[in-house]
């Protein structure tokens, strides 16, 4: 990235440019506070050079009241890479208009797991998903597949519900008297409409120039009668529109330029009038969209490319960069870009062969630019370094700083969930570690890996003592060194070698020196698998945070709540938000006002009332939608986890994980697992991971309780595969009980992890599982890890004696949080937070050595909050960090293609569920093919084997509601603590159908709905904290009809 001062400036201003303020240059899914548009509407047109276009009627009466983009280039010729390249970020090895079938991710995935919808309209489209090349009208190629590309992936193609999403131009209308038109549009007019043909019996003779005019004439005219009624609807309002073509004209070509086409926008978000010189082509595209409403990126040409700018003169590749305030142009490296001879630039760039090349030469022949400071994200090698001793352009570079912040920070929301996390944002590196395509590839992954350790090390100012999980030697069956082992001496020899390049590392300090704890994925494949029901992990896992209708709701540590409740039990979370509005409308007077807490004093007749109503108005209208928002979502999640079936699901999960694998109880759960697979009402994916848990919570079952799981699950071949790949992992798929003799006692192991929580009081059955990750460190705390499973690389740490030194306790979750100081801290000054508790920082690395631990293969939410824990309970400050964070179907994609070689890391990142289609039950299948019962075309196409395929389609499910508010369970649906049978009686709903953010305004959130107690063996109570628990009442009798019907909440508890 170059920065480029506009305006001159002093070298001290250099100062004021932070890093934070071009995360989206490093993390595409970084997005704005506040989208500009809602709905981005694309006209594509054919063939047609720059110039020419410019001399249209209607084109050119665009230009006053759009911004257009004179510098804007086509990818490539013909027309079809063009159009895949708008979607794909990548031409996807398309190099003809030839029909293509292709496998990868596009924007229409990003679009989806972003909650955001998408269509193509195109003129005389046959609908039904026609996949043929072209259709014919009067002897012209009135409809063309090249200019569809959508259809050319087979994702869609081959997908009945997202090929529904291509449709005929007709049925735009009725998307918009529906008000139903997509987030993302594509509209292709036909082969006469677009510019691409025009009719040949009206030519003269010169028909080279003729034909090229007549063509984009037609094109013109349509356009003027298309374009001005929609941009004067008012439905369209919030939309960006965008005119642009494909390539220009590579046949009757009148314009040198290379593939310059033009391109212009109007609508939402645009300064009309204006335009922009920037060097832009259709990539551009896919980074606007991705950068202003956050959709992650594709990792392709995207991620590299300039966003288009909506506004301003000013030549610069980012719409949103706060740099422009201040005067100053952000381009990329790599792009054509306009010399400024007579001013500085700065440069911030990942020092590789590649951009220390480019840095080099904007100063070889005729220097770009009068000076150079240049920023390194990441250590400089000797290599490069000397490369630029040695190169002429020395004499421009005025600094060369290495900042080592190659890693992303809590500061980034979907990369760091957490304070006490950062991550390396290393997809990829789940396949080149775990199955690299060759030993050189795991070298130099786990070498990246550890240069950005470093990075994160030297942030920190650490140089610390480093171990190791590695099995002992004795027991080892090869010399080779274990992954973690392998890491923690390249992240040595990066340090060591930081010391002798930087005589003040590390800086002098009163603390002693840290801990760094290097583990993978291998010690805890039950974590990845696991349903946890925290909050944070239950949206990681679950959903329940709907982007599109909280776009301007951002959860992270500016919003109070969420800054204190994500690690906290669901339930507990329901009743916070409760407890928290109700005494904040006991406090504030606007609030009391509008619910009526005045008891009939009119505060107009008294004016020091009006004044104290009217200052605190404002405190009251954001804390009300910040606790409407985490109602609606906690509804949401308590909905999801009544239809997926899931409390006998997680608590039985829960079960299985601890229990020891030798005990003859888990033969009865083994009975369990069963009747869950048998059950209809559970969910397909809840199923494979219940599976796969089970043979890793089992360390293996014997082939014919494999099968059997198998087949009740109606596991498909990629799921059979998932199953399999767990081996590469370390998972033993089958006992082997003569190995299992010799092998030595896993301190760590799954039957020394259930020894741990033998005789523990869980507060919740369906949350007693702890990441072997907590144990480890906590024994890393308390001094007493095994060294022969934990070496370490140099000298072992000094035991460390404090006296103030915590004892082990029981963390509460509900106690105020501690705010910490740490390298990512950050502020909170939401109304929210003034009633909320505030401890004064506390310096935990007074109380022993910091602990920071690096998971290889990525780390759970899970993890993540047993970290907070750990961290509230024994006073010490620890740090987690890993290379991506999984969610858990993620976990079950990511291992379906294990086996497989270069594939792409976004693929379970960006996995989303597919909601599950709505069977009746008493509907008979009549002649319809299997094939309606699969959720996606990935399933249909892995349903059968060599031997075909036998067992017919899976059981139906009920009916899922689509409609009405989240089920109102009783207190066991979400994990209250049952110790006796699960209640009998359906769960109730409640009547209100709008949303609660629209009537919390009018409701006193403490009259909460009566509940029945038909059908209910136990009575209720609540304990000293004001929990509900419940009791068994001790008689099968029916229960005496009680005088007062006792009151739930309104989450059902």
């Amino acid at each position: 990235m170059l920065l480029i001062p506009l305006v001159q400036a002093s070298p001290a201003s250099y100062n004021i440019i932070q890093h934070s303020e071009y995360s989206n240059w490093r993390v595409a899914s970084q997005k704005t506070s506040q989208p500009r548009f809602d709905r981005f509407f694309q006209i594509i047109l054919e063939n047609t050079d720059y110039k020419v276009a410019l001399q249209q009627p209607f084109m050119s009466s665009l230009l006053p009241i759009s911004r257009s983009y004179t510098n804007m280039h086509g990818v490539t010729h013909p027309s079809q890479p063009n159009y895949i390249a708008m979607v794909a970020g990548d031409t996807m090895g398309c190099t003809d208009d030839s029909k293509i079938d292709i496998t990868g991710y596009n924007l229409a995935d990003l679009l989806e797991h972003s909650g955001k919808t998408w269509k193509t309209y195109l003129q005389n489209y046959p609908g039904n998903c026609f996949t043929d090349s072209e259709v014919m009208q009067d002897g012209l190629h009135i409809y063309e597949r090249k200019h569809n590309p959508f259809m050319s992936f087979l994702s869609i193609s081959k997908n009945a519900t997202r090929c529904a999403n291509i449709v005929s131009d007709t049925q735009l209308e009725a998307d918009i008297a529906n008000k139903a038109v997509p987030n993302y549009v594509i509209f292709t007019p036909n082969q006469i409409n677009d510019g691409h043909s025009a009719d040949y019996t009206s030519l003269s003779s010169n028909k080279t120039l003729e034909y090229s005019n007549a063509r984009i004439a037609v094109a013109d005219k349509w356009l003027s009668t298309f374009v001005p009624p929609l941009a004067a609807n008012p439905y369209f309002s919030d939309t960006l529109f965008m005119i642009t073509f494909d390539e220009n004209d590579v046949i009757f070509k009148a314009d040198t330029t290379d593939n310059l086409i033009y391109t212009v926008v109007f609508g939402a978000g645009v300064q009309n009038g204006t335009t922009d010189n920037t060097y832009y082509n259709h990539y551009s595209q896919l980074a606007l969209l991705e950068s202003e409403w956050g959709l992650g990126s594709l990792g392709r040409n995207d991620a590299t490319a300039t966003p288009f700018m909506l506004s301003g003169n000013t030549t610069g590749p980012t719409s949103k960069n706060s740099a422009f305030k201040i005067g100053i142009a952000v381009e990329g490296l790599f792009k054509k870009r306009q010399g400024y001879p007579d001013k500085e630039a700065i440069y911030f760039i990942s020092p590789s062969l590649n951009s220390i090349q480019a840095l080099l030469d904007d100063f070889l022949k005729r220097p770009m630019y009068q000076a150079a400071h240049v920023f390194c994200l990441s250590p400089l090698s000797d290599l490069l370094f000397n490369r630029i001793k040695t190169s002429p352009a020395k004499q421009y570079i005025r600094t060369l700083r290495e900042l080592n912040i190659d890693f992303t920070g809590d500061y980034y929301v979907i990369q760091a969930p957490e304070p006490n996390y950062f991550s390396l944002d290393s997809t990829d590196a789940w396949y080149n570690i775990y199955n690299p395509d060759a030993p050189s590839l795991l070298s130099f992954e786990l070498t990246k890996m550890a240069k950005k350790i470093v990075s994160v090390l030297a942030n920190l100012g650490e140089y610390p003592y480093i171990r190791y999980h590695s099995k002992p030697q004795a027991f080892q069956t090869s010399p080779q060194k274990s992954l973690s082992g392998e890491l923690a001496h390249l992240v040595q020899n990066e340090l060591d070698e930081l010391c002798r390049d930087d005589q003040t590392f590390p800086p002098q300090t009163k603390y002693p020196k840290a801990i760094l704890l290097i583990l993978d994925r291998r010690i805890d494949c039950i974590a990845p698998l696991i349903h946890e029901v925290s909050y944070q992990a239950m949206l990681g896992d679950l959903g329940g945070f709907d982007e599109k209708e909280n776009k301007n709701f951002v959860l992270d540590e500016t919003d109070q709540f969420w800054a204190q409740v994500r690690t906290w039990h669901i339930s507990e979370v329901m009743e916070f938000v409760q407890e928290k509005f109700s005494k904040f409308k006991e406090e504030n007077k606007a609030a009391q006002w509008e619910l009526g807490g005045t008891k009939g004093n009119n505060p107009s007749g008294n004016i020091q009332q009006l004044k104290d109503v009217m200052n605190s108005f404002g405190d009251y209208q954001q804390t009300k939608e910040f606790v409407a928002r985490h109602l609606n979502i906690c509804l949401t999640l308590s909905k999801i986890y009544a239809d997926r079936n899931l409390a006998d699901v997680v608590e039985l999960e829960h079960k299985i994980s601890t229990t020891d694998p030798k005990d003859s109880k888990f033969s009865k759960l083994m009975g369990e697992v069963e009747k869950t697979l048998q059950n209809p009402a559970v969910e397909h994916l809840d199923k494979v991971r219940l599976v796969l848990l089970t043979v890793v919570a089992h360390e293996g079952i014997s082939d014919a309780d494999r099968n059997r799981f198998l087949e009740m699950a109606r596991f498909h071949t990629s799921e059979s595969q998932a199953l399999t790949n767990l081996n590469m992992l370390g998972v033993k798929l089958s006992p082997n009980f003569d190995k299992r003799k010799n092998e030595p006692n896993n301190p760590f192991g799954l039957s020394s992890n259930a020894r741990r929580s033998e005789g523990k009081k869980f507060d919740y059955d369906n949350a007693k599982y702890t990441p072997t990750i907590s144990y480890i460190v906590q024994d890393q705390i308390k001094g007493s890890l095994d060294t022969n499973w934990f070496p370490w690389v140099k000298e072992a740490a000094p035991e460390f004696s404090s006296t103030r030194s915590v004892q082990p306790g029981s963390a509460t979750a509900t106690a105020p949080p501690r705010i910490n100081k740490s390298w990512a801290t950050r502020k909170v000054n939401t109304p929210v937070a003034q009633d909320s508790p505030q401890l004064p920082a506390e310096d935990l690395r007074q109380n022993g050595p910091r602990i920071i631990v690096f998971m290889i293969g990525g780390a759970t939410y899970s993890e993540i909050k047993s970290f907070v824990d750990i961290q509230k309970e024994l006073k010490r400050e620890v740090l987690l960090g890993s290379t991506f964070v999984w969610s858990p179907d993620g976990f079950v994609e990511g291992l379906k293609d294990l086996d497989r070689r270069g594939v792409n890391g976004q693929k379970f990142l960006l996995y989303k569920r597919p909601a599950p289609r709505v069977i009746e039950p008493r509907q008979k299948s009549s002649s319809r093919g299997r094939d309606e019962y699969y959720d996606d075309e990935d399933d249909r196409h892995r349903r059968q084997d060599s031997r075909g395929d036998r067992r017919g389609p899976p059981p139906r499910r009920p009916p899922v509601s689509t409609h009405g508010s989240p089920p109102m369970d009783r207190a066991t649906t979400l994990g209250r603590v049952d110790r006796g049978e699960r209640a009998k009686s359906p769960p109730g709903r409640r009547d209100r159908q709008e949303p609660l953010y629209q009537s919390m305004g009018r409701v006193n959130m403490n009259d909460r709905p009566a509940r029945g107690n038909s059908g209910s063996d136990r009575s209720e109570r609540r304990d000293d904290r004001g929990w509900l628990r419940r009791q068994d009442s001790g008689t099968d009798k029916e229960p005496e009809p009680k005088k007062e019907e006792k009151k739930k909440n309104w989450f059902g508890f």
